[in-house]
């Protein structure tokens, strides 16, 4: 499942698509299991200037930090939410659960909040 996401993200990114909503509302599974990334709705054409990548995107509680204190998007943040959904495909919940989005961002920008790595984590995953 993880390998068929990351596959789908690095093709999107050598064509020069960011996807911009990598979350796991957005897998579906096809008749052979094969995740497929749905819901192309704020994918944008990468560009030269990144600050030309304009328009709403990803949902709040998987946006990377640098985007919620305003810096343009790039194909580096997809990654970034793809780790958010490895997070939860694997803890089958999200990293902060008892706290809204909204508390949840909030603290990442002002207190640099990071989620303690559970011991659900394939060890492999580490570095």
């Amino acid at each position: 499942m993880e390998l068929d996401l990351a596959r789908g993200l690095s093709y999107l990114h050598t064509q020069k698509i960011v996807y911009r909503d990598v979350k796991t509302e957005n897998l579906i599974l096809d008749k052979t299991c094969t995740v497929k990334l749905a819901d192309f709705g704020v994918a944008r054409v990468e560009v030269s200037n990144p600050n030309n990548i304009t328009g709403k995107t990803e949902t709040l509680g998987y946006m990377d930090l640098e985007v919620l204190n305003g810096n343009p998007y790039n194909k580096k943040y997809d990654v970034c939410s793809f780790g958010l959904c490895l997070w939860e495909i694997y803890c089958c919940d999200m990293p902060y659960p008892d706290l809204s989005f909204s508390e949840m961002t909030s603290a990442m920008v002002r207190q640099n909040l990071r989620p303690e790595i559970p011991r659900c984590f394939p060890s492999s995953f580490l570095m």
